[in-house]
């Protein structure tokens, strides 16, 4: 800060002290003082180059001051800045500094809580890189006493004293209120529950790359017993396309605003604050005596229920739980209660249940016997929900009467390995209780539509023993279920001890390619000093999975508000979808290669794709119109193979692909003609599905891969014609997923450089593609050429006769054949006996063989023909080219601002001026 703007601000600062220490500010001069020091930086920044660090500086402490910062902290906001970019680039200290300043700029500051949150994490990140300016920074904020005059529109504002308290050479801050309020520290945790945004990490092209190249970090039982070969992200791209990569990828560039992404988290807390009741229960996986997300995630919280003190445990887990129509208490589980105010001034209730694993601290839980079995847990977690529900029951009836509408229920059940189990075979028998209580009271027939289930089940695993029991889970039939099954393609321990149960009923699919203990015990290590992700530690939270389709992030219970669907997930917890199940067989061939996986765990992860597929609707059509023709042309040359095929059990898939045909080529025909003849079509393919054994191989894999396209492709379908046709009700719309996509979609577009970065990835998959089309004329014309000049009177030996073969094979290659067929025809080429005596051939295919694999790298292995994915790349090259012209011809077009002015300021006692956190 130059010499001449710190002096002027000086003359402004100082009777702000002075009248602050003598007690006389007002409302009317806090915001004039305010008003002044704005104007100054305003002033001096119009004479300022927009690119200069002093311009960024006052641009800083303008937006921080139009946030609710007060003048008195103009000094601590400038030394922060000023900090910040002495900090060095290459240790990733800058980037961490830069997000925390952002967090300044952009999230209001006009309530006392907001405010010390936002100082608290500036505060860390001052002590953890520059510890000597900590001790000035910590004293010009700490020693400040802020008044009610300061923050005129905050309702809760009480003064609060602070004192500083060092664990583990790390200096926390302590809360507690000089008045009656002991209720404020709680709601300055609140803060960090409510956030709604996450940032994602940023990365350089180099780190991309390095990331893109790394080794797989392979465990154990990945390389020897669970038969996974290669990390994730690398058998994603092979099986999937390196497409699928792109916004994933543009999500780590540009500023802190730029990676902003909505943030799923805290369901239950935001079910509660909406004033419904909410049950949630927490079921660790075996021998654990703490519950999923609590055990190591907090500096704050070290040890376990074993050695915490018993004031701890109960601060932490709650009070111990009684065993089911019974006093005597249950170490292992643990209650917590709280009740706020709703919205319209009702009493929210939200209990929380926290259960150890199966026989806690003994011989690891391999045995499932006594108080903790899967069977004892469930007994007493459908006991607390039959206390929970009757109270609830009584007073749904009294809302009956006085006609108003039932207060909704959530009962929230999580857990992992057993634990996940536990969790499932709960949710079935609470259903049968309230099934029999509701029979037994008709008065109170229709209440199950007020009770909503989400359940998240980590890797259910019933364990040694007890897979016979508890070998399948069907959550079909229960009300207003929502299940999330998470599932470890990959596993350390052999399949007698680490046996997966079977669920059916689940509204999403997360194929995870690490070992059993999957996200547990994972941290989110990326956003430290974060707003949002920890007030107290740098490791505050579990790790969250991006949806790469709908730019959203999903953490701990968020991910039940993740889209219903089916996914995988790298190694970086970023979700990518699967449309169909052919996909699922691609990415089994390609992670397991020729190993030899548990045979029992990977045909029930078939089994609940497929059911998936063939119980639940795709709710999602095309996001453009290129992506609609590419898709148009492979369901065509899918279904030409179907009718092509000799298999009689294909019979009814093909005559509604008949009955398709013959609707597409009548004159004048409708969209509801052609959702009804999909329908029928889509029912004749989940009944192929549903009889063909699993995991299927060879011939069978094919085919059923093929029907899979099929299906996948006339639910879209058949969701575009609903969407023109407008079938959806306005109250029920089930074309969110198309919204959210094409919303980010649409904010992708315009970030700098982004279309035509994705442009310049197109032409390069294209020039791959090209490659393929031209290797591919190159064999066909040799083949052409060889046999005339053979000519047909050669004779041709029992040794040679293979040759002949393959050339009239490859003379009758075109760009119609996917990918896959032209590998194996290469790959038949290359191992060809006999083929040394045509020199020329011998050449041919070894070339020809490298040439393919080096082009076909970033080419999805599907039975895609290689003209519709070339199509598909031209058709992208061109809208992208379209698109960036369009947007660059927008901003050429705006007319040119010298300098965004600060906001007009409000009138003395108006709401405090700010920047939306947005």
């Amino acid at each position: 800060m130059d010499k001449l703007l710190e002096q002027q601000l000086q003359d402004l600062i100082s009777p702000y002290t002075e009248r602050s220490e003598n007690k006389q500010l007002t409302a009317e001069y806090v915001q004039a003082q305010k008003e002044q020091c704005i104007q100054l930086l305003t002033m001096r920044m119009l004479a300022l180059n927009r690119s200069s660090d002093e311009y960024r500086e006052y641009d800083f402490l303008t937006r921080c001051l139009l946030n609710g910062w007060l003048v008195s902290d103009i000094k601590t906001l400038s030394t922060l800045y000023e900090n910040v970019q002495k900090f060095p680039v290459e240790q990733g200290h800058r980037r961490i500094g830069e997000a925390v300043l952002d967090q300044f700029r952009f999230t209001k500051a006009d309530t006392l809580t907001k405010r010390v949150a936002l100082y608290d994490v500036g505060r860390q990140l001052m002590y953890r890189i520059s510890p000597n300016e900590y001790r000035t920074f910590l004293k010009s904020f700490d020693q400040r006493t802020v008044f009610p005059a300061e923050f005129p529109n905050d309702k809760d504002f009480k003064i609060v004293s602070r004192s500083a308290k060092p664990e583990d050479g790390v200096v926390f801050s302590t809360f507690a209120s000089s008045t009656d309020n002991p209720e404020l520290y709680k709601r300055l945790q609140e803060l960090n529950r409510t956030q709604d945004n996450y940032v994602m990490q940023e990365l350089t092209d180099q780190e991309r790359q390095a990331e893109k190249n790394a080794p797989a970090n392979l465990s154990f039982g990945h390389r020897y017993i669970g038969g996974i070969k290669e990390k994730a992200s690398d058998s994603i791209r092979t099986a999937l396309g390196e497409a699928v990569y792109d916004e994933i990828w543009e999500m780590s560039r540009g500023s802190v605003q730029e990676r902003r992404v909505p943030l799923h988290h805290s369901v239950g807390t935001k079910y509660q604050k909406q004033g419904h009741h909410v049950l949630s229960m927490e079921f660790a996986g075996s021998n654990g005596t703490e519950p999923l997300k609590l055990h190591k995630l907090n500096k704050n919280l070290k040890g376990d229920l074993e050695t915490m003190s018993a004031d701890k445990v109960n601060e932490i887990y709650g009070e111990a739980a009684n065993v089911a129509n019974s006093n005597t208490k249950l170490k292992f589980v643990r209650k917590k209660e709280r009740t706020i105010d709703g919205p319209n001034g009702e009493k929210a209730q939200k209990i929380r249940y926290n259960f150890a694993g199966v026989s806690p601290g003994f011989l690891f839980g391999l045995l499932n016997f006594g108080k903790y079995s899967v069977q004892s847990s469930r007994e007493n977690a459908r006991f607390y929900t039959e206390q929970f529900l009757k109270s609830h029951f009584e007073q749904w009836l009294k809302d009956i009467k006085a006609g108003k509408t039932p207060t909704p229920v959530h009962i929230e059940l999580s857990g992992h390995s057993r634990g996940a189990v536990t969790a499932g075979m709960t949710a079935v028998a609470i259903d049968k209780w309230v099934t029999k209580y509701l029979s037994q009271h008709p008065e109170m027939a229709g209440f199950k539509k007020y009770i909503n289930y989400d359940l998240i089940l980590r890797d259910p695993v019933p364990g040694l023993g007890t897979s016979t029991v508890l070998g399948d889970c069907d959550l079909r039939g229960i009300p207003n279920m929502n299940c999330t099954v998470l599932c470890s393609m990959g596993i350390q321990t052999t399949e007698i001890l680490f046996p997966m149960q079977h669920v059916r009923g689940s509204k999403k699919i997360i194929l995870n390619m690490e070992d059993h203990q999957m996200d547990v015990a994972k941290t989110d290590n990326s956003q430290e000093g974060i707003v949002g992700n920890s007030t107290t530690s740098a490791s505050g939270h579990m790790t969250g999975y991006f949806d790469a389709e709908t730019g959203e992030l999903h953490r701990g219970s968020g991910l039940s508000e993740l889209p219903d669907g089916v996914y995988v997930a790298d190694e970086k917890y970023r979700l990518i979808r699967v449309t169909s199940y052919s996909q699922l067989l691609t990415l089994h061939k390609t992670v397991f290669r020729n190993s030899i996986p548990q045979p029992a765990r990977i045909r029930r992860i078939h089994k609940m794709v497929r059911d998936w597929f063939c119980e639940n609707e795709l709710d999602m059509s095309f996001p453009d119109e290129q992506t609609r023709k590419a898709e148009e042309g492979k369901a065509k040359g899918i279904r030409d193979r179907i009718l092509a095929s000799g298999a009689t059990r294909l019979d009814p898939v093909k005559a509604e692909i008949q009955r398709l045909k013959k609707l597409e080529q009548k004159p004048n025909v409708t969209k509801e003609e052609r959702i009804q003849q999909n329908y029928r079509l889509i029912s004749a393919c989940r009944t192929y599905m549903k009889n063909t054994s699993l995991p299927p191989s060879g011939e069978s894999a094919r085919k059923v891969g093929m029907v899979g396209d099929v299906l996948s492709y006339a639910m879209r379908e058949n969701n575009l014609f609903a969407k023109e046709l407008k079938l959806y009700r306005d109250d029920n719309p089930k074309n969110v997923l198309d919204e959210k996509i094409q919303n980010f979609r649409d904010r992708l577009e315009h970030k700098e450089g982004y279309l035509q970065r994705k442009c310049d990835l197109e032409s390069k998959r294209l020039a791959q593609v090209n490659g393929v089309q031209q290797l591919v004329n190159d064999t066909k014309n040799y083949c052409q050429q060889k046999l005339r000049l053979i000519g047909e009177g050669y004779r041709w030996s029992k040794k040679t006769l293979p040759i002949k073969q393959m050339l009239e094979e490859g003379a009758a290659l075109d760009d119609r054949e996917n990918l896959r067929e032209l590998k194996d025809y290469y790959k038949r080429l290359n191992a060809l006996p006999g083929k040394e005596s045509f020199q020329d051939l011998n050449r041919l295919a070894a070339e020809k063989s490298t040439q393919l694999a080096d082009l076909s790298k970033s080419i999805v292995e599907a039975e895609t023909p290689i003209k519709v994915i070339a199509d598909k790349h031209q058709a992208d090259v061109r809208y992208l080219q379209q698109r960036n012209q369009e947007l660059q011809q927008a901003m050429d077009d705006a007319p040119e601002l010298a300098f965004n002015a600060p906001a007009p300021q409000p009138k003395p006692n108006a709401p405090a001026p700010g920047i939306s956190n947005s």
